[in-house]
């Protein structure tokens, strides 16, 4: 049998992992708080989309989402990242960490909003926010990727007025519906030239879309 952690120890192992050097600000390179991971992957969990399901992380940087349900029995899952060197420093907390796991992973390097994949069971991701000018909808992107391959899908995005109507229009499309939303206070540290305090914060919306089947 699968061990399955509590929430708490999947916050405490996941705040273990080393943050990938050299981040890369237009790539939005930076790590998702272990609190919000924990509490994502744990909804996630709770709601039987982690244990014995296959699930992929789009955009993974150094694969905490996608570890964390691995420590919440995930039987399967996919890392995709654009960046090459976030890959490797990915499979090298595989290896440090998490070895045991390594049967159950697969490592793509490729733009995930573009990709093609087969379908997977969940996709819990942070894709990046689009606050870069030229990354602007790019986690639309992601959505709508995750949207035609997974049956639900767990996605946090900076909060902004009109973010809630795209959701929903998304949803419409993709015959899915918003089942949760909820703001959370994301915390980033001082990692880019940019920054000018030692901890930035700002609103975060956690959501979660999940397919619609015909005989509901």
């Amino acid at each position: 049998m699968v061990k399955v952690f509590d929430k708490k120890t999947v916050e405490i192992i996941i705040s273990k992992i080393p943050c990938l050097k050299g981040l890369k600000r237009r790539l939005e390179q930076y790590p998702t708080p272990s609190w919000i991971v924990a509490h994502m992957s744990w909804r996630a969990f709770m709601k039987g989309d982690v244990e014995g399901r296959s699930v992929a992380d789009l955009g993974c940087g150094d694969g905490r989402l996608l570890y964390a349900s691995l420590l919440l029995g995930a039987r399967l899952g996919l890392c995709v990242d654009i960046d090459e060197e976030a890959v490797k420093h990915s499979v090298s907390v595989l290896n440090n960490y998490f070895s045991e796991y390594s049967p159950r992973i697969l490592f793509i390097v490729a733009d995930a909003s573009q990709l093609s994949f087969s379908n997977v069971d969940t996709v819990i991701m942070n894709p990046p926010f689009g606050v870069v000018r030229e990354n602007r909808g790019l986690d639309v992107a992601f959505l709508r990727r995750a949207l035609q391959y997974a049956k639900s899908v767990y996605s946090i995005h900076k909060y902004s007025p009109g973010l809630l109507k795209i959701l929903k229009d998304l949803a419409a499309f993709y015959n899915s519906r918003l089942e949760l939303t909820e703001i959370l206070d994301f915390e980033i540290p001082m990692v880019f030239e940019t920054h000018r305090s030692r901890i930035y914060r700002f609103k975060s919306l956690f959501i979660v879309l999940r397919r619609v089947v015909s005989d509901e």
